[in-house]
Order: structure tokens, then C-alpha cells, then sequence
């Protein structure tokens, strides 16, 4: 065991600073600001809940969106290891969305980069949505660990006398940021990397080795569970049976190469054929494509301009951030383009000095590689912008491909030095993005609002309550410069409610007639009822205002509130439990305005 660590110590180092890298890209991003994990969650939600898959009809709105039409394998895992967390509070997370937001277009400075408004619910310790939602990162992250580990393994496995190459391997996958973005994230590309990165594994030891029944069982595993994992997933068993033909062919293996093909088969359809069929009931087709792309296309290029965004696919990979709105500097981007083109031009002086080793070595790298991007390229067509996410099922043999490259143009006796300076400045970007780039992004997200442990003297003392959650001890009313009434309520929280709750207050001129209303989540949208916390004293401002302005004269306010679900107004009652009309506590007789 002591001789083992000793021999991986290098991945040892990697992994456990990969993992803390991890926890900070997940503290960073608040709950559902990640790519699409606002739908992703959703499943995993709707799962928890047992109820069941969803039925989705093209383009039609709901919690899941086009993730309703993925496979289930990850959020089954998820909904089954976080059962156990209350989520009651889920909708209340989601009622606090930005108004002006900029998805997928980092270029905005005028819109907002962040979806939801996020308060005191999330800060840690976490609990209920949150601890969840956070639950799922982490799972997500002991995933991407995997996928850093299985990139070692294929280092090794290809080039058993070079450690050097296997830790500088795990190194460019550990501590890409974008990585590292999607593996702190509820997304279902973290089940669909691991799967991949086993592929390359397993169908570079059936290269290297032939046909064996070990290697056939787990390459059948991997195509039943890839297949109940995430659809473009399914290039992945396009890639296990390209290889595997090419290898019989060279091994003159065709009977291997049959019986492999025929226990794929059926292993697919004994672990994932329920769900296909299932999608030829509800859709008239097993693969429900077409519904997911009536969610994400937006453009219909050629491939031909597709290839002409390469500088894109080339920032998607490296790392884009938030709901892809976020970036880093451009000079970070250029560093990663450069070290690429030096890694290219180093497999090439690489092949061309160890052609034998060569021949027997890349043919599966340079194919999962290349189907992939391939694929992740026709995809794009149509889609939003560039992915390069899609390609992290073969990030451990593009990753491979990199330090065999970066390593073969440094002097051997340099190599140590060289993969120590390459790991060390990759981890620094790593480690500092959070800090530098996302964290910062979601400073105007992060509500906390001041509070008021004790009471606060109000202009017009009143005693009333609003259900058993709030009481009501007094209200300010002021003008403002552009003849517009602030009126201020200062309430105590006697409980936190799971509801969700609206404050409401209202002006009546002197006849009773309606006048301008406001109602609003408590605190001007910033602190709904689930983080609540009994004993909070709390001053809420309300802004009343018409556009001609509100005309001097006499006045009648009321105030109450309702639930958000149903409009269902909260019992009002004054100090001695008597119930006020309507459920509407009046604020005062009548108030003179301007005051």
C-alpha cells in the first residue's frame, strides 16, 4: 500500500487539490447559476418526489425544459442519495429571478449575468434546497475525480515508463476551469465524462492487449449505462464500436468482434432499452431530439461557419462560466492557445521520432477525440454557441495528447521541471478563478438585507397580526423628491413560513377609492419567507407612486398579507385578536400627504 502511494503520489496531490479547487468553483456559483442546472435539478427534484419522468411537449415551459428529455441515469443517482433532504423550500429559490438577463453572451456589460436573486437560505451551513442542491455538486465533483484518476490510469496504461506524462495528464484535466466549473455543478455531462473517460481505458487496453471477456463485459457496462446517461453521450458507443471493429480487423479478431457487439447489444437494451421504448410510446421515436432542440436552437449555421468559430469552441473548452456569460481575461485564453499549438506541434515531433510506439499508442485517443469534437461541431449548428463542454468525455485522451506533446518539446532532463511549471501554473488560474472572475460576478446576486434584533421607534405605533408568522408594530410614511409616498412597515417575524409570502400595502383617497398599491416580496424582493428567523425586527419599505404624480390631500393606507400560490390572504387581527374586514389591517384613520 505504502509502495503504491509512493509510485501515484503525484495523482494523489492532484486529486485531493483538484477536490479543493472543486469546493471552491461550488461555493462561488450560487444554487441553479450553473449551465442549465436550474433544469437539471429539476429531474433530480422530480425524482426525489417520485414522480416519475416527465411527459415534454416541444417548446413548452416547465421546471425541466429540454432536460426532461434526457436519459435518467444521473438524476436517478442524485434523487437517490439526496432523498433524504427536505426541499420544501424549493420554489422559494425560484421566485427571485434578474429581469434583465444575458444568457450565453459574455460580451453584455448591460445585462445582468446572474438568474436568480439569492439570500440568507443559502449561506452555510446549508440546509434543505440548498444542502441538496449542494449534495448534487458534490457527488458531481467525486465523478470529475474519477475522470482525473482514469486519465492517469490511460497514461499509464500507454506509456507505463513515462510518469512524468501520467501526472502532467492529470494535471490539464484536474485543473481546466471550465472542467472544474461543470464538475461543481448538478449537470448530467459529469456521469456522461466518467463513462467516457472509462471507455478510452477500457479500448485502449483492448488495442493494446485484444479481445478478452473482461474487457468485453465492462465495455457492454459502459454502452448500457452511457446509453441511460445523456444523449450525445451516444458518440460514445459510436466510438466503442469504431474501435473495436478497427481492432478486430487488425487482430483478425471477427468472431471477438461479433460477440463483443452482440453483448452490447443486449446488455444496452437489458439496462437502458425500457427508456428508449418508452420514447417510441410518448414520441413516435426513441430518440427525442428533435423535442430537445426545440428548447436550444436558435441559428442554423453551416459546418463551414461552425469551423470559423473556432476561437469559441476554444474558449468553451478552456472555461466560460454562469449561465456561459462569464469569462476570463482574454490574455488567459491566449496562454491556453499557445500552449495547444506547442502540444500539437509536440505530437507531431513525437509520432514522427516513435512511430512504432506511435502506431500502437494514439489510434484510440486520436479517434475519441476526434468523433467527439466532431460531434460536439454538428451540434453546434444549431445551438446557442459554441460547447466545448460536449467533448469532456474525451478529455483524458485529449489531455494525454497535450503533455505527450508539451513533454516531448522539453530537453529530457527538464521534463521533471517542465511538468512541475505546467501543473503549477494551470492549478494558479485554477485556483484563482473563482476568486477573480465568478465569485465577484454575483455580488449584486447576494441579498442580505440589514436586520434589527431589537425594535425600531415607528411615526404611528399599531399592534396587529398577520397569520402567526408577523407582527405588526408601526408604519413611517414619507415623501420622496419626485412626489412619490414611502411608507414604512416595521414588522417582527414571529415564525418562518414554508409559503411563499407577499406584502402588500395600498392607498385609498378620502372617499375609498383606489389609488396606486405595492406588493412585493418582503424587504424590496430581497428576503422571502423561508429564511425567515423568529425574532427578526424588519423595515420594509413600500414606494407608491403613479405617473402624474400623487396629489396632495387626505388619505387612507392598508397593508396585509398574501400567499404567493394561491392569493390566499393571510388572517389580520388587531391586538385583541379581533379578525379586520377583508384580512386588511387599516394603517391609521387617514394621513395627510405630503406629510
Amino acid at each position: 500500500m505504502t509502495a503504491q502511494f509512493r509510485e501515484h503520489k503525484a495523482l494523489t496531490a492532484i486529486v485531493f487539490l483538484f477536490w479543493i479547487c472543486g469546493l471552491l468553483y461550488d461555493s462561488a456559483t450560487p444554487i441553479f447559476e450553473g449551465l442549465d442546472e436550474v433544469w437539471h435539478y429539476a429531474m433530480v427534484k422530480r425524482l426525489t418526489d417520485g414522480e416519475g419522468l416527465p411527459v415534454v411537449r416541444p417548446g413548452e415551459d416547465s421546471a425541466w425544459r429540454q432536460q426532461g428529455t434526457q436519459p435518467p441515469l444521473y438524476y436517478a443517482i442524485l434523487a437517490a442519495t439526496t432523498a433524504w433532504v427536505d426541499t420544501s423550500d424549493y420554489s422559494s429559490h425560484r421566485i427571485l429571478s434578474s429581469t434583465n438577463l444575458t444568457i450565453g453572451l459574455p460580451e453584455d456589460s448591460q445585462g445582468e449575468k446572474f438568474w436568480y436573486y439569492h439570500t440568507r437560505a443559502e449561506d452555510f451551513p446549508y440546509h434543505r434546497t440548498t444542502l441538496a442542491v449542494h449534495l448534487g455538486r458534490w457527488i458531481s465533483l467525486l465523478m470529475a475525480a474519477g475522470v482525473v484518476a482514469l486519465a492517469y490510469a490511460l497514461a499509464r496504461e500507454l506509456l507505463p515508463d513515462c510518469p512524468q506524462v501520467a501526472a502532467l495528464t492529470a494535471a490539464i484535466v484536474a485543473f481546466n476551469p471550465g472542467f472544474l466549473f461543470i464538475s461543481a455543478q448538478v449537470n448530467n455531462d459529469n456521469l456522461a465524462n466518467l463513462l467516457g473517460a472509462a471507455a478510452a481505458l477500457l479500448l485502449t487496453r483492448l488495442w493494446r492487449r485484444g479481445f478478452s471477456p473482461q474487457l468485453s463485459i465492462g465495455l457492454a457496462l459502459l454502452c448500457g449505462l452511457t446509453a441511460l446517461t445523456k444523449l450525445n453521450g451516444l458518440l460514445l458507443l459510436l466510438v466503442i464500436g469504431v474501435t473495436a471493429s478497427l481492432c478486430a480487423a487488425r487482430r483478425h479478431a471477427l468472431k471477438q468482434f461479433l460477440s463483443l457487439g452482440l453483448l452490447c447489444v443486449g446488455v444496452s437494451a437489458l439496462i437502458a432499452g425500457w427508456w428508449y421504448a418508452r420514447n417510441l410510446a410518448l414520441y413516435g421515436s426513441p430518440l427525442p431530439i428533435d423535442i430537445h432542440r426545440s428548447f436550444v436552437t436558435t441559428r442554423a449555421l453551416t459546418f463551414w461557419e461552425v469551423l470559423r468559430q473556432f476561437w469559441g469552441h476554444h474558449v468553451s473548452y478552456w472555461g466560460v462560466f454562469g449561465l456561459s456569460n462569464i469569462v476570463m481575461a482574454p490574455q488567459v485564453y491566449q496562454v491556453y492557445a499557445a500552449g495547444s499549438w506547442l502540444a500539437f506541434i509536440g505530437v507531431a515531433v513525437w509520432t514522427w521520432r516513435h512511430r512504432c510506439i506511435a502506431r500502437s499508442s494514439l489510434p484510440v485517443l486520436v479517434l475519441q477525440g476526434a468523433i467527439l469534437m466532431a460531434g460536439t461541431l454538428f451540434w453546434t449548428r444549431t445551438a446557442a454557441g459554441p460547447a466545448g463542454r460536449l467533448t469532456y468525455p474525451a478529455i483524458g485522451a485529449i489531455s494525454l495528447l497535450a503533455a505527450i506533446g508539451l513533454l516531448a518539446l522539453a530537453p529530457r532532463r527538464w521534463r521533471g521541471s517542465t511538468v512541475t511549471a505546467l501543473s503549477t501554473g494551470m492549478a494558479v488560474i485554477a485556483f484563482a478563478t473563482p476568486f477573480a472572475v465568478i465569485r465577484p460576478t454575483y455580488v449584486r446576486a447576494l441579498l442580505r438585507p440589514p436586520l434589527a434584533r431589537d425594535g425600531v421607534a415607528a411615526q404611528h405605533p399599531l399592534h396587529a397580526y398577520l397569520g402567526n408568522e408577523v407582527k405588526l408594530h408601526g408604519f413611517d410614511v414619507a415623501k420622496t423628491t419626485v412626489a412619490e409616498m414611502q411608507v414604512t412597515l416595521h414588522w417582527e417575524v414571529l415564525a418562518r413560513s414554508d409559503e411563499d409570502l407577499i406584502m402588500f400595502v395600498h392607498l385609498f383617497d378620502a372617499q375609498g377609492g383606489f389609488v396606486v398599491g405595492h406588493d412585493s416580496v418582503p424587504m424590496g424582493r430581497t428576503y422571502p419567507s423561508a429564511v425567515w428567523s423568529p425574532g427578526e425586527w424588519l423595515a420594509d419599505t413600500h414606494t407608491l407612486s403613479v405617473a402624474e404624480g400623487i396629489q396632495p390631500g387626505e388619505y387612507r393606507l392598508a397593508a396585509g398579507m398574501y400567499r404567493f400560490r394561491d392569493n390566499q390572504r393571510l388572517l389580520a387581527r388587531d391586538a385583541n385578536g379581533r379578525r379586520f374586514a377583508d384580512d386588511v389591517i387599516p394603517l391609521g384613520q387617514t394621513i395627510t400627504f405630503p406629510p
